[in-house]
C-alpha cells in the first residue's frame, strides 16, 4: 500500500492523515452549503464541526483504550495519548460528538432533526473518505480471499 505520501526532512505527510483532512473538509463544504441552503447560519456548523472533531479524536483514543487495553501502561502516559502512533477506533468518535452535538444545536435555537438530516449524509461521505486512507495505510483488510477482485496486503512493520 501506500502510507507515507511525502517526506520533506522530519516532516511527513501520512496518507491516512491526509484523507482524515479531506474527508473533514469535504464534509464540511457540503454541510455548510446544506445549512445556509436551508436557511441556517453557515457558521453555527462550522464551529460546531471545529469543536466535534477534537471530541470525536477523544472519543475514539478512549475507545481504543478500552478495546485494547493490553496495548497501554501506567508507566508509558505518553503512550494513552501518542496518537500519532496510531490508535483510533471509529466507533469512540460519535458519541461524544452527538451529545455535545444536541446540546450546542440547541443552545443555538437550531432542529436537532433538521440538522441531522444536514450533517449525517456527510459524515457517511467523510467515513467513506477516511476508509480510503486506511487502505492506502494498509492497516485494515478482511480474509483471505482467493477472488480476483481480492487486493493483497503487505505485512506493514513500523
Amino acid at each position: 500500500m501506500y502510507p507515507i505520501i511525502l517526506k520533506l526532512g522530519p516532516i511527513t505527510l501520512h496518507s491516512y492523515g491526509l484523507m482524515m483532512a479531506i474527508a473533514f473538509l469535504t464534509a464540511l463544504h457540503f454541510i455548510q452549503k446544506d445549512a445556509k441552503a436551508a436557511g441556517y447560519e453557515s457558521k453555527i456548523f462550522a464551529d460546531l464541526a471545529f469543536i466535534v472533531l477534537p471530541l470525536g479524536i477523544i472519543g475514539a483514543r478512549l475507545a481504543h483504550i478500552i478495546m485494547f487495553d493490553e496495548l497501554y501502561s501506567w508507566s508509558d502516559p505518553i503512550g494513552w495519548i501518542a496518537v500519532w502512533n496510531g490508535g483510533l477506533v471509529f466507533q469512540g468518535g460519535p458519541p461524544l460528538a452527538i451529545i455535545f452535538g444536541f446540546w450546542y444545536l440547541n443552545k443555538h435555537k437550531v432542529s436537532v432533526w433538521k440538522a441531522c438530516d444536514i450533517i449525517f449524509p456527510y459524515v457517511a461521505l467523510g467515513h467513506g473518505i477516511g476508509r480510503l486512507g486506511c487502505l492506502l495505510k494498509g492497516c485494515c483488510f478482511g480474509a483471505t480471499t482467493n477472488s480476483a477482485l481480492g487486493m493483497q496486503f503487505p505485512r506493514i512493520i513500523e
